[in-house]
């Protein structure tokens, strides 16, 4: 999905209100149209259109690598990120290039997070216009 206009809005999925709520208000504060699920459910009752899925991997019920595999077998090809502890890494990086997701290690660098986001987007923009505008990143490459 590539978002038009100027503001990209990027849903959170995270069963922890407090991170929802800090993840929100930091993407905001960088023009970021932010916006918040507590659950995989949740989401799904309700996805909206977003660039960016940025997701818990240890959520109650549904993982993280779970709900990726449920939105890539429905078709969805949004960039995803998920946020996981550094010893969940290497089941995150079992996730293929195709999958277009990037692990990013817990506690969360908000400059390292906002990079990812940005390169995540761009990184799909450039192929849904066939430009190469961005920078390459291995979207399965955990972050350390």
């Amino acid at each position: 999905m590539v978002c038009t206009g100027h503001t990209h809005r990027i849903a959170i999925v995270d069963d922890d209100a407090a991170v929802r709520d800090s993840l929100a208000l930091l993407l905001e504060s960088y023009g970021y149209a932010a916006a918040a699920f507590g659950s995989v459910d949740e989401y799904l009752r309700q996805p909206g259109e977003s660039c960016l899925l940025l997701v818990d991997q240890g959520m109650a019920g549904m993982s993280g690598v779970e709900f990726v595999q449920l939105l890539r077998a429905a078709g969805l090809r949004t960039p995803i990120l998920l946020m996981t502890d550094v010893a969940e890494a290497r089941v995150v990086a079992q996730i293929d290039r195709a999958e277009g997701c990037l692990a990013v290690a817990r506690p969360i660098n908000a400059v390292v997070l906002l990079e990812r986001i940005a390169d995540a987007i761009r990184t799909a923009e450039s192929r849904a216009y066939g430009t190469s505008r961005t920078r390459s990143r291995e979207f399965s490459r955990v972050p350390q």
